[in-house]
């Protein structure tokens, strides 16, 4: 038997970095854009860690980079003890298997072709475990959606809908870690907290990892327990969320935190 030492990370980025070839102009020598610049933070069982910054940060890339859906420049992955940055043969396809990804978009994450119930059990099929029927109804069952949309194809159902079908597929193999690329941003905030409820619920039964992507800072402070800020490709603050928020030490840190709305009028009344 396999005894799983659950203080060890469930993913960690070691010195990650990403760069990019870009057109040559000229005839000139060969250039590049560092989009990730030597990233290092671990996923830990049981907690959420927020990353955050502004568009072009780095934060997609960095999550790309943890899953293995691009290979880095150069620094390691590392999955429960193992370096698996360059494995290849079964590795990655059983990597890909414990982690797994909730993209920003539900109106273009899902196959338009598939209905509801292939969508979901798709990854049970590609992997070939289980009873599918039943599965696809436990799933639903989850994400507190009636087995009615299980025929019906991904445009019919609201945003809300969609975006639970997408978090239902995402957690039919018992992923752990999951990364959540900003999974709310395209919501209704009236339609953002079930959803955000749906995510905390397989964490307290199972203890999975999240890594939560967003530029929402709101978001973050309600969901994660350590925050990582990037700019430029570069982590330039990270910690504890109430620290974070309750007293940042980076300029860059503080300017994001004051974009959020409500919090520049809050401070002129506490102050």
């Amino acid at each position: 038997m396999t005894v799983v030492d659950e203080r060890r990370p469930r993913a960690s980025a070691e010195h990650l970095v990403k760069e990019f070839p870009l057109p040559r102009t000229g005839g000139g020598a060969p250039r590049s854009v560092r989009a990730v610049n030597d990233v290092s933070r671990a996923v830990q069982r049981g907690r959420t860690l927020g990353l955050v910054g502004e568009s072009g940060s780095g934060k997609s890339t960095t999550a790309r980079l943890l899953l293995r859906l691009v290979q880095p420049t150069s620094g390691r992955i590392v999955a429960d003890g193992q370096d698996v940055t360059a494995v290849k043969g079964a590795a990655p396809r059983a990597f890909r298997r414990r982690a797994q990804l909730v993209h920003q978009n539900p109106y273009a994450s899902l196959d338009p072709r598939f209905s509801i119930a292939e969508i979901i059990t798709e990854p049970s099929r590609a992997f070939r475990v289980g009873d599918r029927a039943a599965r696809a109804r436990e799933l639903l069952d989850r994400v507190a959606l009636p087995s009615a949309v299980l025929g019906r194809r991904p445009a019919e159902p609201s945003g809300g809908r969609r975006q639970r079908v997408a978090i239902a597929r995402a957690l039919a193999l018992e992923p752990d870690p999951v990364v959540c690329d900003e999974p709310v941003s395209a919501l209704d905030v009236s339609v953002q907290a079930p959803v955000l409820e749906l995510l905390a619920e397989p964490q307290a039964r199972r203890g999975v990892a999240y890594l939560f992507i967003s530029h929402d800072l709101a978001v973050v402070r309600q969901i994660a327990h350590t925050v990582v800020v990037m700019m430029d490709g570069r982590a330039v603050e990270q910690g504890p969320v109430a620290d974070i928020f309750g007293s940042p030490s980076h300029d860059y840190t503080r300017e994001l935190l004051a974009a959020i709305p409500g919090r520049r009028a809050q401070a002129t009344e506490d102050s």
